[in-house]
């Protein structure tokens, strides 16, 4: 910047953050670290508002000086008979919880390093108690490598940001006149106005603002106030460097994925498993996030281990009858109902059958054509008659033989061993077809799962087998332990796979042998290279959250209130987006069809227009089978936000005349 020859930044959420939504959460921490285990909440707020209490009253007694110093905040702490004989303890804990909760804000630790590299003079200036050396080792901890006296702090210098002296003296110090100085701080006062009326230039920097995701519930507040600072750190960390990524991993993503599988962890040891097998792909970032927490020392050490697994590797294998039940899931409601694609969920090509087809059709019908009910009725009936019949089932013996191998090296199949799935779950198809096709061969194991989500419409029970989900509704069999509607509409299940399970590798098809034994049989691979980055850098996130939460919330991962907090945060995201998120994602690919058949794919939001509305209303008069891959996106809310505001405003009033013609709100 032309003239300018000196940089000075505000140190506390500007160069640096801390996992606390407030400064004076960490006194409560402080409580907790000085009072010990078994101290009743009441003596902890005692601590804390005390120590609150005793710098109120060190400003009273400052005299001239703009600002005070630890030490003299912890005088007024020894004066209260309750805590004379913890002050030196307390202050010398204060420091060292400053020091570990240390966290940088990476774009500005950057900017700070730029600046150095291009040979300007940087500077920190703080209003702030604590003393120059523990500021300048909070600064060095981030990554800035600033000596003492480049750090100004008022506690010790008497002067402060807010009187607008201590910029007079930091000038005066380094030999500048105030117009070759520019300051950069989140405060509009301290750092903007004060700076400017001083004749230096400033600049306000609000990337530590917290978001709609990092605020406390109103209940549990001391919680939550932790969980809300902790998704601040882990956003304005940036470890991966994609704000995207960083947004959504430690917001919306990286909490409730994290209080999921810190439960399963717990449960699973105290149901006194040995093993969970994370079946891929959506297991993929829940087994990164066990990883971190095990690292953490919170949660119990239990083997995890990747378990690669589909619907479309374990339904086919399940089959040992051709009958409508058995094949049943080759024809959901919901998805597509062209015969080309009921023959592709059975590894069946048309060119199979040439008596009956042409190019285009079979049993005179269109293959790419959906179907009605009665027509796809019709169309299994000629199938389960004709000659393909036995191939499903020989193709099935086959697939189910390779699979029966790749479970027995895997281990999954050892009766000694205790285990269980870990997935994202839904409908439970996948583990009943498991149960089927390990008991289709004589082996008598025990399988069971823990599923983020279990919708009310799951596969029986008795072909199940034994379920836990962490979310669930009201209708479901299934233990759980939170429930919520709106996370079993298809546009949030879509949401959920294609961004919060996001994985580095594509979908199993099936099983071969191979030289290294059984391994698994890939489909095609159609993730470009920003989607592959995309999904490096939310696991990344994610995975930093996780080792973040791990260590400033403790086992109050498993909370009710941090499940509900970050429950809370994720259907704001998903059912009330802003167009900001929205654009953060919406490129990202969404397909539902189990083959994965890139005639499928839509992109997770695009701007609508009224006609798509109209589409909307036309669906809801005349539902047809093909709901979601007649669209050009999956995920409704999110298109809505992103669409104009005359779209937006139909999409609300189409939605409130539904709730009325319901006779009540949706979930």
């Amino acid at each position: 910047m032309r003239g300018i020859t000196l940089y000075s930044f505000d140190v506390f959420d500007t160069l640096i953050t801390r996992p606390y939504a407030r400064p004076v959460d960490l006194f409560r921490r402080l409580a907790m670290d000085i009072l010990g285990d078994g101290v009743d909440e009441a003596a902890l707020d005692a601590f804390a508002l005390e120590r609150i209490n005793s710098e109120a009253r060190a400003r009273t007694h400052r005299g001239e000086r703009d600002d005070i110093t630890l030490a003299m905040i912890y005088e007024e702490f020894a004066k209260v008979p309750a805590y004379a004989g913890l002050a030196d303890q307390a202050m010398t804990r204060e420091v060292e919880l400053e020091l570990a909760s240390v966290i940088a804000v990476r774009s500005m630790v950057d900017q700070v390093h730029d600046l150095m590299a291009g040979g300007h003079r940087v500077v920190a200036i703080s209003d702030m108690y604590l003393p120059t050396h523990v500021v300048t080792a909070m600064l060095n901890r981030a990554g800035l490598a600033l000596s003492d006296d480049a750090v100004y702090v008022s506690g010790e210098i008497g002067l402060s940001k807010r009187s607008g002296r201590l910029f007079d003296y930091v000038a005066q110090r380094e030999g500048r006149a105030p117009g070759q100085c520019f300051h950069t701080g989140d405060n509009k006062k301290s750092d903007v106005e004060r700076p400017r009326q001083r004749g230096w230039r400033a600049s306000l920097c609000l990337k530590a603002r917290e978001n709609r995701f990092e605020v406390p519930a109103t209940n549990d507040y001391w919680l939550t106030t932790r969980a809300a600072g902790v998704a601040k750190a882990g956003r304005l960390r940036n470890v991966s460097g994609n704000i995207a990524a960083a947004h959504i991993g430690s917001g919306v993503v990286g909490p409730l994925l994290c209080a999921f599988v810190a439960h399963v962890l717990f449960d699973a040891r105290k149901q006194g498993l040995d093993t969970l097998y994370f079946v891929s792909r959506d297991g993929q970032i829940f087994l990164k996030i066990a990883h971190a927490l095990q690292a953490s020392g919170l949660v119990p050490e239990i083997e995890c281990r990747y378990l690669y697994g589909s619907r479309q590797a374990w339904l086919l294998p399940s089959v040992t009858e051709a009958t409508r039940e058995q094949i049943g899931w080759a024809f959901p409601k919901g998805a597509s109902s062209a015969p080309r694609d009921i023959l592709r969920r059975l590894e069946l090509e048309p060119s199979e059958f040439s008596q009956e087809a042409s190019p285009c059709t079979l049993w005179g019908c269109e293959l790419d054509a959906m179907q009605s009910e009665e027509e796809v009725d019709q169309f299994i009936g000629h199938l389960l008659d004709s000659p393909a019949a036995q191939r499903i089932v020989d193709r099935a013996n086959e697939r189910r033989r390779n699979l029966i191998g790749y479970l027995g090296e895997q281990g999954f199949l050892d009766p000694k061993r205790r285990h269980a799935l870990v997935d994202v779950g839904w409908s439970l198809q996948s583990q009943a077809a498991l149960r089927q096709c390990v008991r289709a061969v004589g082996h008598n194991v025990d399988v069971r799962g823990y599923y983020f989500g279990v919708s009310g419409g799951h596969a029986p029970l008795e072909r199940v087998g034994e379920a836990a989900a962490f979310i669930s509704t009201q209708k479901s069999a299934v233990p759980h332990r939170a429930e919520a509607r709106w996370l079993f509409r298809l546009s949030t299940i879509l949401l959920v796979e294609h961004l919060f399970t996001l994985a580095d590798h594509p979908g199993v098809a099936h099983y071969q042998n191979s030289e290294n034994g059984v391994v698994p049989l890939f489909k095609p691979n159609d993730s470009d290279a920003r989607l592959i980055a995309f999904t490096h850098d939310l696991h990344c996130e994610v995975t930093a959250y996780a080792a973040l939460a791990a260590s400033s919330l403790r086992d109050e991962l498993t909370s009710d209130a941090f499940l509900h907090w970050s429950l809370e945060n994720v259907r704001r995201f998903v059912c009330e987006p802003n167009s900001e998120e929205v654009k953060f994602v919406e490129w990202l690919p969404a397909n539902r069809e189990i083959t994965h058949d890139p005639r499928h794919t839509a992109q997770l939001a695009s701007s609508l227009s009224l006609s798509d509305i109209l589409k909307m209303v036309m669906h809801d008069l005349f539902p047809r089978r093909e709901s979601f891959f007649a669209s050009g996106y999956a995920w409704h809310d999110g298109a809505v936000a992103i669409s104009p505001f005359y779209v937006r405003n139909a999409y609300w009033l189409l939605k409130h005349f539904k709730r009325v013609w319901r006779g009540g709100s949706g979930g």
